[in-house]
C-alpha cells in the first residue's frame, strides 16, 4: 500500500486553474484523491491497521493539502460504524478543520460548503460512533461545550467517563443562561421545531 500511495501521489493530476470562459466541469485532482483515499481507508479497515492508515497514509494527503477529502471519505465509515477510532492526531486536525471557514462534505453526488457550527456538527455525529474511552477527554469536552455540542458532550461524560451528573449540570447552566437571552413568551411553533437556543437546549435535557 505505501508503494501504490507513493505513486499516486506523485502522479495525481495537477490542480485545474479556473478560466473565466471555459470552467472545467471536473476537478480531477480532487476526483484521484477521493479515489485513493477510498482504497486506502478500505484497506487498512479490512486489515486493521489503523497505525497505517493514521500514519503513512494521512500525513500523505496532509502534505497534499488534500486532507479534507480525508475526512469526507472517512466520515461515512465512522458513521456506518466501519471504524470506531480516530488517532488523537488526526482527531485534532478534523477538529481544527471543522473550526475552521469552511468544511467540505457531499451531499450525494453534489459537494458543498458547510461553515461555523455546520462544520463541527460532523465531528459531533463523529464522537458518537467512536470509543470515546481512549480519547483526549479535556480538549474534547472543552471543545463541545464551547460550541453547544450537548448530545456529544453527554455521550462523551456517559461511555467515557461514567459520570451522569456532570452533563446534566452542564445542560441546566444553559438552559439558564439561553432563558437569560431570549424572549421567554414569544409564540410557540406548532410543529415543536426549537425556535431559540432555551429551546432546544431544554428538549436536549429533558431527553
Amino acid at each position: 500500500l505505501k508503494r501504490y500511495l507513493k505513486l499516486a501521489v506523485e502522479n495525481a493530476p495537477s490542480p485545474y486553474v479556473k478560466h473565466k470562459k471555459r470552467p472545467p466541469k471536473h476537478d480531477l485532482s480532487s476526483s484521484h484523491f477521493q479515489m485513493l483515499a477510498g482504497v486506502c481507508i478500505e484497506y487498512c479497515t479490512v486489515i486493521k491497521r489503523l497505525d497505517l492508515l493514521y500514519g503513512t497514509v494521512f500525513h500523505s494527503f496532509r502534505a497534499a493539502h488534500y486532507q479534507h477529502v480525508f475526512f469526507d471519505v472517512l466520515e461515512p465509515y465512522i458513521l456506518h460504524d466501519l471504524l470506531n477510532y480516530i488517532a488523537p492526531e488526526v482527531m485534532s486536525y478534523f477538529i481544527e478543520y471543522c473550526q475552521s471557514s469552511s468544511y467540505h462534505q457531499a451531499v450525494g453526488d453534489t459537494p458543498v460548503t458547510v461553515t461555523g457550527a455546520g462544520g463541527l456538527a460532523s465531528v459531533e455525529r463523529c464522537l458518537l460512533h467512536l470509543d470515546v474511552t481512549v480519547m483526549d477527554f479535556d480538549s474534547i469536552l472543552a471543545l463541545l461545550r464551547t460550541n453547544g455540542l450537548y448530545s456529544a458532550l453527554c455521550f462523551v461524560y456517559t461511555a467515557g467517563l461514567d459520570d451522569y451528573v456532570t452533563p446534566l449540570e452542564v445542560l441546566l447552566e444553559a438552559v439558564f443562561d439561553a432563558g437569560d437571552e431570549c424572549d421567554m413568551y414569544a409564540t410557540r411553533r406548532l410543529d415543536g421545531v426549537p425556535q431559540n437556543q432555551f429551546e432546544s437546549i431544554g428538549y436536549k435535557t429533558i431527553l
